[in-house]
């Protein structure tokens, strides 16, 4: 059976999520953070309403370019595992 979208381009759109999530883990990861670290830091963020998703455009951004540096994804990190 051929499954169809519900609605047309949601497909693609979820790609898109998963693509700015990878990006934005890679990031982090290239900032020194394990991958489940990255992963943590990513979810804490996104909680707390700091970094954003674009899903047209497959990207992330952050409110304000503080939240990007290496110390701070750090700490969302360690603030979801339960470390801090």
């Amino acid at each position: 059976m051929n499954r169809t979208e519900t609605i047309p381009g949601t497909k693609a759109m979820a790609q898109r999520i998963v693509n700015a999530e990878l990006a934005f883990r890679a990031y982090a990861e290239s900032l020194g953070l394990t991958a489940d670290d990255a992963l943590g830091a990513f979810v804490e963020m996104r909680k707390r309403r700091v970094l954003r998703v674009d899903a047209v455009n497959g990207t992330w951004h952050v409110k304000h370019g503080a939240f990007a540096e290496a110390a701070v994804i750090q700490r969302a990190a360690d603030i979801h595992a339960g470390r801090a």
